[in-house]
């Protein structure tokens, strides 16, 4: 499978798992660089992938790659706004993906803020599974899902899992 026909395959789980993309380009490009791998806007009605340059000779990490931006395709926003949920949510999805598609136990992120997120995402979705879908219905943009509007929906949550949780992911110490 080509990372194109990947991405198809990546887009189709990431909308029944999370909710429908807010852009519907077909395929979006995908280019592949020597920075990390991201979401970025070729023109500003268009979307794409960036790959990192190993994902060229290296197709475990590319569809790893792949399938956590897939994940930022659904309600894109700049990066420096991207939540630390949906940081986790990239993680856990580009970990089950990898896991159940192609038989493989992905390590995880070599830093520790996506460990983090996935972390908190986890303990969030665990018993919920569903939450994200429902959060999204009544905000379609994961990185603008409040704190406010998780405790409104399901006010069993700790507000000490809350606020993490809609916290800026680049804001989390890096130490």
């Amino acid at each position: 499978m080509n990372y194109d026909e990947r991405l198809g395959h990546t887009l189709e789980l990431a909308e029944e798992r999370f909710g429908a993309r807010l852009y519907k380009d077909p395929i979006p490009p995908i280019i592949f660089h020597a920075g990390p791998p991201q979401v970025y806007f070729p023109t500003q009605s268009t979307i794409g992938i960036c790959l990192s340059l190993a994902c060229e000779s290296d197709y475990l990490l590319g569809c790893y790659q792949l399938a956590h931006e897939t994940v930022h395709l659904l309600s894109p926003v700049n990066g420096r706004r991207t939540t630390t949920l949906e940081e986790g949510l990239a993680e856990l999805f580009a970990r089950d993906y990898i896991q159940k598609n192609m038989g493989i136990e992905f390590r995880l992120y070599h830093d520790r803020r996506y460990n983090e997120a996935l972390s908190l995402t986890e303990r969030f979705l665990l018993p919920r599974p569903d939450a994200i879908l429902r959060l999204r219905a009544h905000e379609p943009v994961i990185s603008n899902i409040t704190a406010e509007l998780i405790r409104r929906r399901y006010p069993e949550i700790p507000v000490s899992l809350c606020w993490p949780l809609v916290a800026p992911f680049y804001a989390l110490s890096t130490a």
